[in-house]
């Protein structure tokens, strides 16, 4: 067998040519029944990218796979689609088992605004004294005014030990306020249980975003539905929402029946969604 070592221009060309093939072949899936012009502005695009190589050779062709991806869906100009890099893929899975990197708040992106809807309990945010409804207006005294929600979650995303510094309008409607924060790894605690006086519980579900939460929903009822002869209240405050499977098998749990959820699609189907979990209350229980 004959091998040789490709120089850097060859494994460049043959980055390129690969990156030109996955684009076609993407528009050909865009594009099934192609209007006409749209092989002209394939051309463009195509032109673009080999001037970019051109007269930026030190961008990485990964890079720009990438941002064609993304451009791709952002196009799309769906709120409920993106595109996740593999590191935030890998973010966003870790979110799920319940750790992170981060200071303790759960945000929403509502009309252009950055609002903190929750904060978790002794973390670096709820010791800055941040509550929900305050509203981010900067980040490292970065402007959000304009941004994507995916810009901003870039901006947030930093290593354990790193400060991060908000600027943010306080919901009681007092003066802008600054913190810095010390970011931290957080193991999320989606539930708490309380025994209350007179026989009744308490079961709080701080958020939805936690892929073993009707496992931990089973386990505090079967442990603890003894004390709770008189009854359950569930606490959702300040809840921001999270995983819909989840949602639907700890409804299931809480004796709800039927359906939950229906969901209105694109094409204006309605899909409905009902709990299949049994209950895991006491039937004499109030």
């Amino acid at each position: 067998m004959i091998t040789k070592d490709l120089s850097g221009a060859q494994r460049h060309e043959r980055r390129l040519i690969a990156l030109v093939l996955l684009l076609s072949f993407v528009a050909g899936l865009a594009w099934p029944q192609a209007q006409a012009g749209s092989s002209q502005e394939l051309g463009r695009l195509l032109q673009t990218l080999q001037q970019i190589r051109q007269r930026h050779p030190q961008t990485d062709d990964l890079q720009l796979m990438r941002a064609a991806t993304a451009g791709l869906v952002a196009s799309l100009n769906d709120p409920y689609s993106s595109y996740l890099s593999p590191e935030d893929y890998s973010a966003l899975k870790s979110e799920k088992s319940g750790q992170l990197i981060g200071v303790g708040l759960e945000l929403a992106y509502r009309d252009g605004q950055v609002l903190v809807m929750s904060v978790l309990d002794q973390t670096p945010a709820a010791a800055a004294g941040l509550r929900p409804g305050d509203q981010l207006v900067a980040i490292d005294d970065k402007s959000l005014a304009g941004l994507s929600w995916h810009d901003i979650l870039r901006l947030m995303q930093g290593g354990i030990g790193q400060g991060l510094k908000l600027n943010y309008r306080p919901a009681d409607g007092g003066p802008p306020r600054s913190a810095t924060l010390i970011r931290t790894l957080l193991t999320l605690s989606a539930l708490g249980f309380s025994a209350l006086p007179s026989e009744v519980c308490q079961l709080r579900v701080r958020t939805f975003f936690n892929e073993f939460l009707h496992q931990q929903v089973q386990e505090q009822l079967l442990a603890n539905m003894t004390q709770c002869s008189a009854g359950l209240i569930v606490d959702l405050r300040n809840n921001p929402g999270g995983l819909l499977t989840e949602a639907i098998q700890v409804a299931g749990q809480l004796g709800v029946e039927g359906v939950v959820v229906q969901i209105l699609g694109r094409d204006g189907q309605v899909q409905a969604e009902a709990t299949q979990t049994e209950s895991l209350l006491p039937d004499t229980l109030p």
